[in-house]
């Protein structure tokens, strides 16, 4: 009987299944793996193995800091370092703007459901918490533009036009560009009736900064607008008629 097919050895036949695989030929494409960095590699070099990291660039070179480590998972990237925030008169700052927005946004809603609706008692919350952080930053950094012009508008929102008026004339002393501290200014001299140092708040930021008076411009059209009666009506058509005449030559 002749033996089963395979091949022959010294112990005999071996079976077609027990062969082993033939060899690619290197005619076919090879996709090697992709490369890792080198301190992603080996497996000893994981959190506060500062050492064994260290040994390992001793032994390689710094220049193997110079590969582009793999791109982290969203959840272990870190923020970028903002050094404002070191700074805790830079944090209440900020805490303050955020309570300051808040506030103005749930007042511009309920104002929008009643024009002559007083704050309610969330809105006056928020811009209380505003107005005792801007404070509390000027405390520690007297004369600071921003949050003399945040302390104003708080104010504002509060009702307290005087002093509104009283915070934002030092930081418009000091700087007649700041917007925001005209802005506020502005507003505090229209509710107080203050016409004439309105206008001339009006005049002086438009003659340090042109490019940025159509903001006050718009706030004296809607008062304008909404006291036709009033006897500095005129005066306040005329001041913005002389502004626009030289806009309009151009």
């Amino acid at each position: 009987m002749p033996p089963a097919p395979g091949l022959l050895l010294a112990d005999g036949p071996v079976p077609e299944a027990r062969r082993p695989s033939p060899r690619l030929p290197d005619s076919l494409p090879r996709f090697p793996r992709k490369p890792r960095h080198p301190l992603r590699s080996r497996p000893e070099f994981g959190p506060g193995r500062w050492l064994a990291v260290s040994s390992f660039l001793l032994a390689t070179g710094l220049p193997a800091l110079a590969q582009p480590l793999p791109k982290a998972p969203p959840s272990q990237q870190l923020r970028p370092f903002d050094s404002r925030m070191a700074d805790p008169t830079a944090r209440d700052l900020a805490r303050a703007e955020a309570h300051l927005g808040r506030a103005e946004r749930l007042l511009a809603k309920e104002r929008k459901v009643n024009a002559s609706a007083l704050p309610s008692a969330k809105t006056t919350a928020e811009f209380e918490r505003a107005t005792a952080l801007f404070q509390r930053a000027l405390e520690r950094w007297p004369g600071h533009l921003d949050a003399l012009a945040g302390l104003g508008r708080a104010y504002l929102g509060l009702d307290e036009n005087a002093a509104a008026v009283r915070a934002c004339e030092p930081a418009f002393r000091q700087a007649p560009t700041h917007l925001p501290a005209a802005q506020c200014l502005l507003r505090g001299l229209l509710a107080l009736d203050e016409i004439p140092e309105a206008l001339d708040t009006y005049r002086s930021f438009a003659k340090a900064k042109p490019s940025r008076a159509d903001r006050l411009a718009d706030l004296l059209c809607r008062w304008a607008e909404a006291h036709p009666e009033h006897p500095q009506a005129a005066a306040v058509s005329q001041a913005l008629a002389a502004r626009a005449a030289p806009l309009a030559k151009r």
